[in-house]
């Protein structure tokens, strides 16, 4: 299978199975990220081969090292086709074709309290509580590093603990290292964040979050803006 071919696979997968798709393109992702990380090493490897005059295997690792560079740039070129903020904490959800949306329509009580272990899909955030305290926030992924600076003010050495612990199936959520995360934020502890995240992958890594601060689930209280549920059903049934 080519490139082309592949690339054909995506546009048709990111049409037609777009929640499976976005999933699946975030591992990806970071399978492409990883093998920069071994062509890096089998560069400095071969590098050390050649400074200590030690030749054997050399050629047939450069071989692989400029296959493995070229399949790089490939993949590549198929992750730039796809921006990072098509699949995570959209302004604006499906349109209904042929007709304007009043948005405003799918606003909420933002008064009305919720919690970490509700569905948060199509939603839009206007608030938290934590420990008594509001803040104000309209975005998941503000909403998010937002939480995280609130932690790090209470004990940033608990937090720095994290990073052996808090991570994925497949890959880190916190590093020193921005190139290890697919969108990766900076905190003000120096380290980064990924926030390629869905609004529930954001809620359930709080939940995380707050487990490793002795916190319970019920200090934390979410306040919505807008729920769009409805307008992506509406949206689906028209298809």
């Amino acid at each position: 299978m080519n490139i082309s071919e592949l690339t054909d696979i995506f546009n048709f997968l990111d049409t037609s199975f777009k929640e499976d798709f976005e999933e699946m393109y975030s591992s990806f992702d970071f399978f492409v990220r990883n093998f920069i990380d071994i062509k890096n090493k089998v560069s400095e490897n071969l590098q050390e081969k050649i400074a200590q005059n030690s030749l054997d295997n050399t050629e047939e690792q450069l071989t692989y090292l400029k296959k493995i560079d070229s399949l790089i740039k490939d993949l590549e070129t198929i992750c730039k086709k796809y921006n990072p903020d098509d699949f995570a904490d959209k302004e604006e959800p499906i349109k209904k074709p042929a007709e304007k949306i009043n948005y405003d329509a799918y606003k909420v009580d933002n008064e009305e309290k919720h919690y970490l272990d509700e569905d948060f899909t199509n939603t839009k955030p206007f608030a938290f509580s934590f420990l008594g305290q509001k803040y104000i926030t309209s975005q998941w992924k503000k909403f998010y590093l937002q939480t995280c600076e609130i932690l790090i003010q209470q004990d940033s050495n608990k937090f720095k603990n994290l990073i052996y612990s808090f991570k994925g199936k497949a890959k880190p959520y916190l590093s020193y290292n921005a190139g290890k995360l697919r969108v990766p934020k900076e905190l003000s502890n120096g380290m980064y964040i990924e926030t390629n995240m869905s609004a529930n992958d954001i809620t359930g890594n709080i939940k995380t979050l707050l487990k490793e601060y002795d916190y319970k689930e019920k200090d934390f209280i979410i306040y919505l803006n807008k729920d769009y549920s409805d307008l992506h059903q509406e949206a689906k049934d028209l298809k």
